[in-house]
């Protein structure tokens, strides 16, 4: 007998709102998702829109879509992270000609202290991101999460939901020993 697929609604929370068991979900989460995209994007809205409503900041960057290599991937990153910036914050002269420059772990903890507010950032297609330099971005990511989630007057976490299709993608990214978010926590939504 085939188990219910897991709530969009209760996911958001645990992410969110973790129980003790739970906890190691604010460490990394990767989900293979299933091979039927319009099933995973009607799952990824639901699960966004969740997300917000519980006041979370949410984000997509999809690794598919660097054709141009991983910088455009970073550079897609960086551009969605300056335009929440500026919608939290007006951009004053000064900090204009700096923005350039920051690195992904300060836009991060910048946007989670401006609204007070847990960041979730998910990225669709991670297995892409498995061989260097895109193991360079998920090291990236790993660092903002440790700057943001780790000091404990911090305003709010930084949660990475990473996810692909492909199994052998998520199992190689969370159990080899030299990738970022070796450990991480995967849940499996095809055998739901």
């Amino acid at each position: 007998m085939k188990s219910e697929p897991l709530p969009a609604a209760e996911l958001a929370r645990r992410m969110l709102r973790p129980s003790v068991l739970d906890e190691g979900l604010r460490s990394g989460l990767f989900i293979v998702r299933q091979l039927d995209a319009g099933h995973w994007h009607a799952f990824a809205r639901a699960l966004a829109a969740e997300l917000r409503r519980l006041g979370a900041v949410v984000m997509f960057v999809d690794a598919e879509s660097g054709d141009d290599g991983f910088g455009a991937i970073e550079q897609d990153l960086r551009t969605k992270m300056l335009a929440v910036r500026r919608q939290l914050m007006p951009i004053d002269p000064v900090t204009q000609s700096a923005q350039c420059e920051e690195t992904l772990s300060e836009l991060i903890k910048l946007i989670v202290d401006l609204s007070c507010n847990d960041l979730v950032l998910i990225v669709d297609h991670v297995g892409r991101l498995r061989a260097q330099p895109g193991g360079h971005l998920l090291k990236a990511l790993k660092a903002a999460r440790d700057a943001v989630n780790v000091p404990a007057d911090a305003k709010g976490n930084f949660l990475l939901l990473a996810v692909d299709r492909d199994p052998t993608a998520v199992s190689e990214l969370t159990r080899v020993p030299n990738q970022a978010f070796l450990g991480a926590t995967v849940i499996d939504l095809t055998i739901a």
